[in-house]
């Protein structure tokens, strides 16, 4: 290995665990806090996340399918960088890298669909979006340009041998 390819390698090993932290990170948002709230009047504050009492069970499975999908680019992440050290043929790492950052658009589009669910189900009260909401688009966002950060950034071939 030359000099650049040890320079480079723990960049890009560093900048897919980013992405495999967000992701994570975003997981566990959705899962322990709240993707929204409405009010009823009188200071009758409802909170809308997976254990909530209110919010209908189809909400709550389509979190916990959100907060599956944020681990399921986690484990693409941990793919790479296990793809960093030989491990996973070269190909097949750049398809993970496409991989995450399609889960990483699709995060983000679940996340505006989403919601338009609650406004739906909020209409009528006053509501406002929580911490949930916002880790998803902001997860979604980086973990999109880390793995375009890690496609982008090629390492140097290693020069061949003189024969």
């Amino acid at each position: 290995m030359t000099d650049s390819t040890m320079n480079m390698k723990p960049i890009k090993i560093a900048i897919i665990a980013l992405a495999g932290f967000f992701s994570f990170l975003g997981a566990m948002l959705l899962f322990f806090t709240d993707f929204g709230w409405w009010n009823v009047g009188y200071s009758w504050n409802y909170y809308f996340f997976i254990g909530s009492e209110m919010a209908p069970i189809w909400a709550q499975l389509a979190l916990v399918l959100f907060a599956l999908i944020f681990l399921v680019n986690t484990l693409v992440a941990i793919l790479l960088i296990v793809g960093q050290f030989g491990k996973i043929p070269v190909k097949f790492t750049k398809l993970l890298n496409f991989g995450g950052i399609a889960i990483a658009v699709i995060t983000f589009v679940f996340s505006a669909l989403y919601v338009g669910l609650f406004a739906i189900f909020a209409a009528g009260w006053w509501w406002g979006l929580s911490t949930s909401f916002y880790s998803s688009l902001i997860c979604s966002i980086l973990i999109g340009i880390f793995y375009i950060l890690a496609l982008v950034i090629k390492l140097p071939e290693e020069p061949m041998p003189a024969k």
